[in-house]
């Protein structure tokens, strides 16, 4: 199982004006159990993958710069709302786990789309283009969030 203890450390790290910033500042919640996933994922109908699973217990929620990581009521109600914009465009494949905030993108995992290793790919959800053509921005959760921290979690775009 896959380990985001780097989180933590990155988070513990920083200097108190980055780590409070109202709009940018980051946070780590509180993990779940095995047994609190297992209870909220059937509750709201969602299976998720090995990687968030460990993430979640690693972490349920929180901010990192103007990533949101999504609870797993949040990727439900985002779900339910990426699917009407979209309509038939819309691939219920796609599990969004992250909100860029003041924006209205979403990072996704596309559990259609594994690799070898058994890592989703990672896309970014821009708002203003269909999912089929969203940026692949490579397989992993972890191995994506590795990469966020080493560029201290500034839009990847930039």
């Amino acid at each position: 199982m896959a380990t985001f203890d780097f989180l933590r450390s990155y988070v513990n790290a920083l200097p108190s004006s980055k780590l409070h910033d109202p709009e940018h500042g980051f946070v780590l919640r509180p993990a779940l159990s095995q047994q609190e996933l297992e209870r909220i994922s059937t509750r709201w109908q969602i299976d998720l993958p090995e990687e968030m699973r460990a993430l979640f217990m690693s972490t349920y929620g929180g901010q990192f710069g103007e990533y949101e990581l999504l609870t797993v009521p949040r990727m439900k109600e985002m779900s339910i709302q990426l699917e009407a914009i979209y309509e038939d465009r819309w691939n219920t494949d796609l599990l969004p786990i992250f909100l860029v905030r003041g924006t209205g993108d979403s990072i996704a995992m596309d559990l259609s789309d594994i690799n070898a290793d058994g890592h989703a790919q990672i896309l970014d959800g821009f708002h203003e283009v269909p999912p089929e053509e969203w940026t692949k921005l490579g397989y992993g959760l972890r191995n994506w969030l590795l990469r966020m921290a080493e560029n201290d979690f500034r839009p990847f775009w930039l």
